[in-house]
């Protein structure tokens, strides 16, 4: 008898083993469909993330982006980086009451002064593009740094091309 009791409840522990993983499928099956919170599980990050504040700088730097790059010993704006320049106008007629620095940056090649001047001309490209686009001039201001502030320090062609850039950033 006592191999009896002790084989009926190693069934029942096999049998509740089985149903512990069902249930773990229909956690699983929970989470896929979006009902975590039902099944008793933690919501994901994403779920929780929170959207940045409008018209704050984190909006502009993860959601409409603060950079535009140029081409090698250019300050010309390409089809891309007009896109990206009428996002930001498109951001600021929406925020009418924020002005904005636009910051003219080089890589690492050439003479500190001729960087200072080609990083002005980038950013006053960008700056004449946002005004052709209705942003008022008392709104917008300009600085050049040149190379002396490189995102990536490699000496590269993928390192000089992240430096090239102009960045929008609130004032």
């Amino acid at each position: 008898m006592p191999m009896k009791l002790l084989a009926s409840a190693m069934a029942l522990l096999l049998l509740a083993a089985c149903e512990t993983g069902s249930n773990l499928d229909d956690d699983n099956a929970a989470a896929a469909t979006g009902t975590q919170a039902e099944s008793g599980q933690n919501q994901g990050v994403d779920s929780q993330a929170v959207a940045p504040p409008p018209g704050s700088a984190e909006e502009l730097q993860q959601i409409i982006g603060d950079k535009v790059n140029f081409a090698y010993d250019r300050h010309d704006l390409d089809t891309g980086a007009q896109d990206q320049v009428t996002s930001w106008a498109n951001w600021l007629t929406a925020h009418s009451s924020l002005s904005v620095v636009i910051e003219g940056h080089a890589d690492e090649r050439g003479t500190r002064e001729y960087n200072l001047a080609l990083g002005e001309r980038r950013a006053a490209e960008v700056r004449s593009y946002l005004l052709a686009s209705g942003i008022a001039a008392n709104r917008v201001r300009i600085v050049s740094y040149g190379k002396e502030r490189p995102l990536a320090v490699e000496s590269n062609e993928e390192a000089w091309a992240i430096n090239r850039r102009a960045v929008m950033i609130l004032d």
